[in-house]
């Protein structure tokens, strides 16, 4: 006789915003939540980058797209803080951030100013156009911003913000580095757990899957589980391995893939798909 289970969930996130999501999954789904449910495989190592820190005076906000930046350089402002009262003045800055969850964060933080504007960075992008046209009676003025970053990143204000209306001021503040997985360990989990689904959340990530699961001749056991986006551009990059139904967030940020995951399990749960 087969009975329904709790369907099972991989997630390929660094350790600290994986942990931040099954903490977050947890709340979404209250007295029904499972730990046994979720796996987490990180497939990048996240790692600080040391860096100056500029006087917070010459600028006139901050962007954080990521919870990782956010944490990286809030250490930093605690650390410059001891001694020097000039490194608080950040905290009192414009800190425009890409969605719910990392403006929480930043306030939990000690952040006073966070401007939660947008669910992406192509959201935040426009937020910020229409900032500065704003402003634009003050011919001349641009808006000075810091720009806080890994060394990869998916949207770079750098460059895509008018060089006319901005002078935007990049600082990396840490590094993501591909994980060494033993060989054949992707293949023995998979097969030992038995994922109803596996959740993306960068296209970078997405083909270091793909590469260690032709490594791991484990292509032809991705037929079954479903493959969960955070956003189109991961969606595309999936699509060329993937063997079966493919999903993406309604928003491409934390707070999107929650309500996706939740929506997705309780869906195999209702239609009976998560059978052993």
């Amino acid at each position: 006789m087969t009975q329904a289970h709790f369907p099972r969930l991989l997630i390929t996130r660094p350790t600290d915003q994986g942990q931040d999501f099954i903490a977050a999954l947890a709340e979404a789904v209250g007295d029904a939540f499972h730990t046994d449910r979720f796996t987490l495989l990180p497939f990048m190592d996240i790692a600080p980058v040391h860096f100056r820190l500029a006087s917070p005076k010459g600028f006139d906000g901050v962007i954080m797209t990521s919870t990782n930046g956010l944490r990286h350089f809030a250490g930093k402002v605690r650390e410059l803080s001891h001694g020097n009262d000039w490194a608080q003045g950040y905290l009192s800055l414009p800190l425009y951030v890409v969605g719910e969850g990392t403006a929480q964060k930043a306030k939990v933080a000690g952040f006073e100013n966070v401007r939660m504007a947008a669910e992406s960075a192509d959201a935040l992008k426009n937020y910020l156009l229409g900032l500065a046209a704003s402003l634009s009676p003050k011919k001349g003025k641009k808006l000075r911003l810091l720009f806080v970053r890994g060394d990869t990143v998916h949207a770079d204000f750098e460059t895509i913000l008018p060089n006319d209306l901005f002078d935007v001021i990049g600082a990396i503040v840490y590094t993501a580095q591909p994980s060494l997985l033993p060989e054949g360990f992707l293949k023995e989990l998979v097969i030992k757990k038995d994922f109803d689904a596996v959740a993306f959340f960068s296209a970078r990530t997405a083909r270091l899957f793909f590469e260690q699961a032709q490594k791991d001749n484990l292509l032809l056991n991705l037929k079954k589980p479903e493959a969960l986006c955070i956003s189109k551009n991961v969606l595309e990059t999936v699509r060329s391995f993937w063997g079966r139904s493919l999903y993406v967030a309604d928003s491409p940020n934390q707070e999107g893939m929650v309500e996706l995951v939740v929506r997705r399990l309780k869906a195999l749960e209702q239609t009976g798909q998560a059978i052993r």
